[in-house]
């Protein structure tokens, strides 16, 4: 049975409350809707696309605008049932022990810095044309913290391979990184954002390297 910690509870039930206000905008409140995903759901204002203003055109024409505020929202935002609920299960199982190690003020930070900074990176580089939502990239970064804290504990992949944590860490990134290079390349690698996945872990490498420097981040 999964004991929820306290924070870990809290932000399933925030996503929970964001995804059914989606669903009940989208049937009776169609422009609320609009202005939800136009807020929440990150664009790009790609630093590649900033460079050719055609290419960043074209981005705007099929995604919209990025809004700063796209940044914060966009790891609280599910727009399918089968999306929110695989996220949630993920951090059901693997946020409870980040938390309980570290504490809930400073996981709360660290989830909220793998979020933003995730989206910031996201945002900025991430070659995709799509759209992104979703907490998969912050949860990403809460994985590589509980691999990180415990390499060696062993976790079941898909419910049924054993594995330790380091390794389907290391071989989750690598296969993001690989799939983020052939997007880089051209290659649709369809509607997933493989960046996105990537740049929670990338987040979770840099709040530890901070945290030695900036005493916020540990207390």
């Amino acid at each position: 049975m999964i004991r929820l910690t306290p924070i870990v509870k809290h932000i399933i039930i925030v996503n929970v409350a964001i995804f059914l206000m989606y669903q009940i905008a989208q049937m009776y409140a169609p422009d609320l809707f609009s202005i939800m995903y136009d807020f929440l759901v990150l664009k790009k204002a790609n630093v590649f696309g900033l460079f050719d203003p055609a290419l960043y055109k074209m981005m705007v024409e099929q995604i919209g605008p990025f809004r700063p505020s796209q940044v914060v929202g966009w790891f609280w935002s599910h727009l399918t049932l089968s999306h929110i609920f695989w996220n949630m299960l993920g951090l059901a199982f693997i946020g409870p022990i980040v938390e309980q190690t570290v504490g809930s003020k400073r996981f709360l930070r660290f989830y909220l810095f793998c979020g933003v900074v995730g989206g910031l990176l996201v945002g900025l580089v991430d070659p995709s044309p799509y759209a992104v939502l979703g907490a998969s990239g912050a949860i990403s970064g809460v994985f590589a913290a509980m691999a990180f804290q415990y390499p060696d504990l062993e976790v079941r992949l898909y419910f049924l391979i054993p594995i330790k944590a380091k390794y389907l860490a290391i071989g989750f990134a690598s296969i993001s990184a690989l799939l983020v290079i052939a997007g880089f390349m051209g290659t649709d690698t369809g509607n997933i954002s493989h960046f996105g996945h990537l740049s929670g872990m990338i987040a979770a490498f840099l709040y530890y390297k901070l945290e030695k420097y900036m005493p916020i981040l540990r207390q």
